[in-house]
């Protein structure tokens, strides 16, 4: 359990505050990411409670129940809470076929107060923390396995989509961060079909089989691939792509999007979008609000993610989209009155970025001593010619190494220097100080002065006063010493006026055999969906 829960969170996208419950025979538990461990929160076996609470008391038989929990400080959005739901959810399916296990997601109800309440109280749950899926997992009944498909039979324009050959552990295990560069201005049509198919393909063909679950076996969403050909249907039953526009619309779909300018250099954009005629149940989202909607998004962003991973392609963050009017316009030259585009990502070969960033010499203000209330200003060039500028930090350390402090610098637009500020120091203190850059490939530089690091003493205010005292006195005195003893006339010297400024400146198995069949997971348990029970 502790494998599968942690696994569950692999992903790059944002999974913050998310948080897993664990019921048993014993107990409740609190699944603790960081640690990798258990707490137990909750003495007793409440899985009957909790079946009891959803209208699903067979979840009572499974080992485990696992609630998704969402904390709404930490994630204000509920919706966006559901989405990565979404994506823990299709990692607990994958999971649950990688240990020949069974489950199933169980969303129907939990939003509504009276039950969520409920389960509050069993889980011991305070009231920021709120279930939103329950998954009961365990053992496949006797007898059961999970079914196989095959890609050969696909049979549309795009290539037949290919093993990765590598363990879906290993994508686990393999995180990417999310791209805003790419390497060139196209994809291959067989990643870009490996991809599709990963996403939203036809897993059993001639079955309705899925490599996302959905409530009732309704698939209600549109995948649109933008590139600089035009637009294009992904059309799951025959694997194909159908042109919509012969025009590229990337520019148009990012503006009418309001999604950053970077994604205008992506090999091609994906748009996901809600088909709302597909469907009466759970899929028409009549009933959930958008809930189980943006669940089902994050099940295929989470399949795009781990395709992408496999087959060493960049993806971008998603970029939720509301101007739905214009961007279907965008999409077809025919209307598209019942689809609402939600969110577009961008796709792309991965920047192969070898080389570091290059990091200039520090430049200190104040240049010379540096007082006890004064802030210390370093700002420093730092250029990447590849990927670019991931990240710079200012470390710097006041007891000679032992604790070290990270600023992170900002990049100053009109100077093109990273910057950030040191706070004063007390009298005496010894400021030690490197840069640290990362580029977008995630590789590093670090500039520390041949490993002496940069430094400076903090001054009493009084020293330079003094100093300047003593230099004017000195001063008088080689006057007088050097004298001419043969004049008589008194001579008169003017006064020598010292002046001083201080300037204080105030200055960041193989993948695709564990998408097969995933409609089938709960065969052990003798359900499919969201927690309703599919009519034949």
């Amino acid at each position: 359990m502790k494998s599968i829960c942690k696994n569950s969170f692999a992903s790059s996208f944002d999974l913050e505050g998310m948080e897993l419950y664990i019921s048993n025979s014993t107990g409740t538990y609190q699944y603790v990411k960081k640690r990798n461990q258990f707490i137990l929160k909750v003495s007793g076996d409440i899985r009957n409670q909790i079946g009891v609470d959803v209208g699903q008391t067979f979840i009572a038989n499974a080992p485990c129940i696992i609630t998704l929990v969402w904390n709404g400080k930490i994630e204000p959005n509920e919706l966006d809470a559901y989405r990565k739901g979404g994506i823990i959810i299709q990692n607990l399916y994958i999971l649950a076929i990688r240990n020949n296990l069974g489950g199933v997601c169980i969303g129907a109800g939990i939003y509504h107060a009276e039950i969520a309440s409920n389960i509050q109280a069993h889980l011991g749950l305070t009231e920021n923390l709120k279930p939103i899926l329950i998954f009961p997992i365990g053992y496949l009944a006797s007898g059961q396995s999970y079914p196989t498909g095959n890609l050969q039979l696909t049979m549309g324009n795009l290539p037949t989509p290919l093993e990765s050959a590598m363990d879906v552990m290993g994508l686990f295990q393999k995180l990417n961060s999310l791209s805003t560069v790419w390497e060139g201005a196209s994809i291959t049509s067989q990643k870009l079909s490996n991809m599709l198919w990963a996403t939203y393909g036809y897993s059993l063909l001639g079955t309705g089989h899925r490599t996302v679950p959905s409530a009732y076996g309704e698939y209600p969403f549109q995948i649109y691939v933008c590139n600089k050909t035009g637009v294009y249907n992904y059309t799951a039953e025959s694997h194909s792509l159908d042109k919509t526009s012969s025009v590229d619309k990337r520019s148009n779909i990012i503006k009418h999007a309001n999604a950053p300018e970077y994604l205008e250099k992506a090999p091609a954009l994906l748009l996901f979008c809600w088909n709302s005629k597909v469907g009466t149940h759970n899929a028409s989202d009549s009933d959930s609000g958008g809930r189980f909607i943006n669940i089902g998004y994050g099940c295929c962003l989470q399949n795009l993610y781990l395709s992408a991973t496999a087959w060493n392609i960049s993806i971008s963050s998603p970029f939720h989209t509301y101007n739905y009017d214009a961007l279907r316009t965008d999409l077809s030259d025919t209307p598209l009155p019942n689809i609402y585009p939600m969110y577009l990502i961008g796709i792309g070969e991965t920047y192969e970025d070898e080389e570091p960033p290059i990091i200039g010499t520090p430049i200190r203000t104040p240049t010379d001593e540096v007082l006890p209330n004064q802030k210390v200003k370093v700002e420093v060039s730092v250029t990447d010619a590849k990927s670019g500028i991931e990240n710079v930090t200012l470390s710097y350390t006041t007891d000679n190494g032992t604790s070290w402090i990270n600023i992170p610098m900002s990049h100053n637009t009109t100077t093109g220097y990273y910057e950030a500020l040191i706070p004063e120091q007390p009298n005496g203190t010894i400021v030690k100080y490197e840069i640290t850059a990362f580029d977008k490939a995630n590789n590093k530089s670090v500039e520390n002065n041949s490993g002496q690091y940069y430094d400076y003493t903090v001054i009493p205010e009084f020293t330079a006063t003094m100093f300047l005292l003593i230099l004017v006195l000195s001063t008088t005195v080689i006057f007088i010493a050097e004298k001419p003893k043969t004049s008589k006339k008194s001579t008169h010297y003017s006064a020598i006026e010292v002046t001083k400024r201080r300037e204080s400146i105030n200055a960041p198995s193989t993948i695709n055999n564990f998408f097969l069949g995933h409609d089938m997971l709960a065969t052990g348990l003798g359900i499919s969906g969201y927690g309703k029970r599919k009519e034949k």
